[in-house]
């Protein structure tokens, strides 16, 4: 899906200060400081925050950890 060295370079774009890390999670893209999926069609990640998958417990982006600074 995405090579190793895109994600050490990779940030998340819903992250004000851009320091969260994008990883992997079984076949999954996610945030891994809040939990924020990102969808994936045809081998391409969407980055569009409007079409992220917020994790379980947060019904809105301005209850996300990095979003109560």
């Amino acid at each position: 899906m995405i090579d190793e060295k895109y994600l050490e370079i990779l940030r998340c774009p819903i992250d004000p200060d851009r320091e969260a890390r994008i990883e992997l999670d079984d076949t999954r893209v996610v945030c891994a400081r809040c939990r924020v999926h990102f969808r994936s069609r045809e081998g391409f990640v969407s980055f569009v925050v409007e079409e992220a998958t917020l994790p379980e417990g947060c019904p809105e982006l301005s209850q996300l950890p990095c979003r109560q600074q």
